[in-house]
């Protein structure tokens, strides 16, 4: 496995979900529901969406070796 692959993955991964932790705090801080409730799916897509990115890739990396 290479390193710096894992790295990369890893930064990304990391990067992605602070993004959508961010998000989903920033979202309290707005006082329209329905723009809540917006940014609040986004993050968690976001999140779900990184983890899913990780594991792929993750697992991709396994089959190379």
């Amino acid at each position: 496995m290479d390193k710096n692959s894992v790295v990369k993955v890893s930064v990304t991964f990391a990067l992605l979900l602070v993004a959508g932790i961010c998000l989903g705090v920033f979202a309290r801080q707005v006082d329209d529901l329905a723009t809540q409730m917006l940014l609040i799916g986004i993050a968690c897509a976001l999140v779900g969406g990184s983890l899913a990115f990780y594991l792929n890739q993750m697992f991709n990396l396994e089959r190379q070796v």
